[in-house]
């Protein structure tokens, strides 16, 4: 009776030590159990996330770095699950499950998963339950991740145009969206060289959650290369000037066409030599005219005298 109550014990104790649920902070892992004899242990070593932390309404990819922790023994037929927390979604397909195949005794592997998040997201972490299922126990993870944004606004898209001409405008285009819980205020779109402004634009306040697009007209009147900057400005909920920047361009900016101004020259000078002409025509009409008169009445007189 007294081997019975050990052994079970003892199936008790492997069972959870390989059953782990954990929390992941600092992209490293702390587990409670550590790997004992030669069993294969698969286990979360790390995970990377873009921008170290999940920003709500964006899209992102989740690393895992998988372990095997035994010694001597290969773990085969691997598959890894993961129970996603509300507010994101794979991006493909509606569940998150890979196949790992096999991992050789402290080896890694990583496993990419892209998903998509909502703007609705008010939680200050997100948990992701990972089951890592194979020829051996299987073990379950807990990665607890930051939610959190830099800005209260997602860029959806922005452009410059990249090919100007002197006199003419380009166009800065801009497509945001609003993710803080409270309204953003006197937000401002900002075109500059350096530290000289090209241009800019009022874009007023936006709600949270709602969307908003922006063109920008701008003029460069000298010729060459010029690297430009794109911004968003504008007021946090504290009042405080914030600004956020969209990335840089380099613009080309060339004097207009020659060959269409010479076509143009060509086309004039080819309508006055038209209008020439026509003058020639008529001015040469009018004097016959004047000629065939003249005959006309010299005749007429000489008749008279007879």
């Amino acid at each position: 009776m007294k081997m019975r109550v050990h052994t079970y014990f003892k199936r008790c104790m492997v069972f959870f030590a390989t059953l782990c649920v954990i929390l992941i902070s600092n992209h490293s892992v702390t587990w409670a159990a550590s790997v004992q004899g030669n069993s294969p242990m698969l286990m979360v070593d790390k995970y990377t996330v873009e921008n170290e932390k999940i920003v709500p309404g964006q899209d992102f990819t989740l690393t895992l770095t998988l372990k095997n922790y035994s010694n001597t023994n290969t773990a085969t037929n691997i598959m890894l699950n993961v129970e996603n927390p509300e507010g994101v979604a794979p991006v493909y397909g509606t569940t998150s499950q890979v196949f790992v195949g096999t991992l050789g005794p402290e080896k890694t592997k990583e496993v990419s998963i892209k998903y998509r998040s909502w703007a609705s997201i008010q939680d200050e972490s997100l948990d992701f339950t990972l089951t890592i299922v194979s020829d051996q126990p299987t073990n379950q993870v807990i990665l607890r991740i930051p939610v959190g944004a830099d800005s209260p606004l997602n860029i959806i898209s922005s452009s410059v145009s990249t090919d100007v001409q002197v006199g003419e405008s380009g166009s800065a285009v801009i497509s945001f969206e609003a993710l803080a819980e409270n309204n953003v205020s006197d937000i401002t779109l900002i075109l500059r060289e350096g530290d000289t402004k090209i241009a800019s634009s009022s874009i007023g306040n936006v709600t949270a959650g709602s969307t908003k697009s922006k063109k920008l007209p701008f003029y460069i009147d000298k010729e060459g290369k010029h690297e430009v900057e794109m911004l968003l400005q504008y007021n946090n909920q504290l009042g405080q000037t914030q600004e956020v920047s969209l990335g840089k361009w380099t613009v080309n900016v060339t004097q207009a066409s020659t060959k269409s101004n010479t076509a143009n020259i060509d086309q004039i000078m080819s309508s006055d030599e038209s209008n020439v002409s026509t003058s020639r025509i008529a001015i040469l009409g009018v004097s016959g005219a004047a000629i065939l008169g003249i005959c006309i009445l010299i005749v007429v007189l000489l008749r008279k005298r007879r």
